[in-house]
């Protein structure tokens, strides 16, 4: 099923469906350890989405309820993260290597195998399938529970409130960006960023072109500062793990230097784009969601009304069986040649006669 409201669906029934269809995406049991990385990975994005629905609609929940739904998925997918520290190092190490100059590449070459086992060796198959049973027995537990989650309110009030709640958090981790990039700053703008884009999406009925630019372009930025996330973390490990001869510790500045080299390049076009992201004042931009979920609902109602008004259109008639007159075939935009000149005459033939769909054995000059 979609991942968005529907203008015909109430909201505690849109809210249901969505967030049992992510969390029965997320219960398919990988089947072994080259399936595995991709289900953590998929399981940790279904869970992002369905915390992102319930930040949308929280003020049509109960406080208890949004606090114990929103700690319960955050902490499986926090179980889940260190499975991801292997992959998540390995491919930021073969994007930058692939942009970086030689010594950088043959540097992070030497890194890798110093990373390697250890990060292997952190979660061992056995620990590791123990750990996704649990998290799917949780997962389960909270599909079961969501299914049934109580809300109240309209639904464009509510939606107003959590757009406003998402924008407002996403201006301040960007004013907090602009005063200092740490890396703790970038990665909490990352995050308002997410919840933005996953809401956009949710609302795209509203009015879909509008919402849907709007998505990707969160999107976009979200993917930019997800690099420069993971690129503070390649830097961090090679700062940790290079500790010791003179040679790893050359090797840890190469790597820390091309990272910080492409985190500039990425923040200098992210933090513009976030500046316009975020640069609607939030209550209005909330209020402007609701009023076009409005109006989408009106509309909705009008065409539907029209088309029950509107009479039947007559049928159209149907060819016979095996005639296919010149005329038909040459309405196609090609003129008949050769063979098909021929099938033409014949069919032609066919329409003189009174012979119906039978094959004519009679010769004719095409030349």
């Amino acid at each position: 099923m979609a991942y968005k409201l529907k203008l015909k669906q109430s909201l505690e029934d849109g809210v249901r469906r969505i967030a049992v269809d992510q969390l029965d995406k997320a219960l398919l049991q990988p089947a072994d350890d080259a399936a595995r990385a991709v289900w953590v990975h998929e399981t940790r994005k279904a869970l992002k989405r369905t915390r992102a629905l319930l930040r949308l609609v929280r003020s049509g929940l109960e406080h208890a309820t949004w606090d114990a739904e929103n700690a319960a998925l955050r902490d499986i997918a926090r179980s889940l993260s260190p499975m991801r520290d292997r992959d998540i190092l390995r491919q930021i190490m073969a994007n930058l290597a692939a942009g970086g100059d030689k010594s950088v590449g043959e540097a992070l070459a030497r890194f890798e195998k110093i990373v390697e086992a250890p990060l292997h060796d952190a979660i061992p198959g056995k620990a590791a399938g123990s750990a996704i049973a649990e998290a799917c027995k949780q997962i389960s537990a909270a599909r079961d529970r969501l299914a049934h989650i109580k809300l109240e309110g309209d639904l464009p009030g509510v939606l107003a409130d959590g757009i406003a709640r998402g924008l407002h958090r996403g201006a301040k981790a960007l004013a907090r960006v602009e005063a200092e990039a740490s890396a703790e700053n970038l990665h909490e703008l990352r995050k308002a960023v997410q919840i933005y884009w996953r809401h956009m999406v949710l609302v795209k009925a509203a009015w879909p072109d509008v919402m849907s630019a709007r998505a990707e372009a969160a999107r976009e930025l979200a993917q930019m500062l997800g690099e420069v996330q993971d690129l503070a973390v390649l830097a961090a490990a090679a700062e940790a793990r290079t500790r010791g001869s003179a040679g790893r510790r050359r090797d840890a500045e190469l790597i820390i230097a091309g990272c910080r080299k492409r985190q500039e390049a990425r923040q200098a076009v992210a933090i513009p784009l976030a500046t316009r992201l975020f640069a609607s004042p939030h209550t209005s931009a909330g209020q402007e969601v609701a009023r076009c979920w409005q109006a989408a609902m009106q509309m909705a109602v009008e065409t539907s009304r029209r088309r029950k008004a509107a009479p039947d259109p007559q049928p159209r008639p149907r060819p016979r069986p095996g005639l296919r007159p010149f005329a038909i075939l040459a309405g196609r935009g090609a003129w008949p040649s050769g063979s098909n000149l021929l099938k033409c005459r014949i069919q032609v033939l066919q329409l003189h006669t009174g012979v119906g769909g039978r094959e004519v054995p009679v010769g004719l000059d095409v030349g």
